[in-house]
């Protein structure tokens, strides 16, 4: 065997090495710069003699299509969902039944990019919506938000909803895991923490609206 053919298969195995790395592994080298558009909202209502929206701290998450980023949408959200609300999240399999509540819903509707392990660039349309006393509703982009009506008994209606274009583009080292991760890191980071300040007011304005 010549010196170059012996080189070229070195080479080639570090080549296969990199990139079952670059595919698997979570690394990131790289700046990465994201934009962040869209809508969404907060509402709750008054429901005669309820104090807490959530009664024990579990939440039910179901995530549309759990495949590709959905699957990392599904990850993030339960992460954040645990650390920044203080949750125990159930994540369904699957559609929510009539008592799984309370409730996220969450789905990707436009994946639009492409990545190599230098340069990344994505498009994504994240969905994202909690309710406290209902499964039954859906994920609209242009849907309002509504706390419907007084909802079961004990538990105060609280609508949270999120509508978000995110716009990732990456330069430098980065592995698939870490740049899929990347495109959600904010917009799932403001969703939880919008959702804990809104059952933090909502709880505080049935005891004060219960206070003789």
């Amino acid at each position: 065997m010549t010196m170059l053919k012996r080189v070229l298969i070195v080479v080639a195995a570090v080549a296969v090495v990199f990139a079952t790395a670059a595919t698997t592994l979570d690394f990131s080298l790289a700046r990465t710069t994201t934009n962040e558009t869209g809508g969404g909202g907060v509402a709750s209502a008054q429901n005669p003699g309820a104090r807490r929206v959530c009664p024990s701290n579990r939440v039910f998450l179901h995530v549309e299509d759990r495949e590709g980023l959905g699957g990392v949408l599904a990850w993030e959200l339960r992460l954040r969902l645990q650390e920044t609300c203080g949750f125990t999240v159930t994540l369904l399999n699957n559609a929510p039944g009539p008592d799984d509540f309370p409730l996220v819903l969450a789905g990707v509707r436009k994946d639009e990019g492409f990545w190599t392990p230098f340069y990344a660039r994505r498009t994504v349309t994240a969905l994202m919506k909690f309710s406290s006393h209902t499964s039954e509703f859906a994920l609209d982009e242009k849907a309002g938000v509504d706390a419907g009506g007084a909802g079961p008994p004990g538990i105060v209606p609280v609508v949270v909803a999120a509508n978000s274009t995110i716009e990732s583009a990456s330069t430098g080292m980065i592995s698939l895991p870490a740049h899929r991760k990347a495109v959600f890191g904010d917009a799932v980071r403001r969703f939880a923490e919008t959702l804990k300040r809104t059952i933090e007011a909502a709880e505080i304005n049935a005891e004060q609206g219960a206070a003789p």
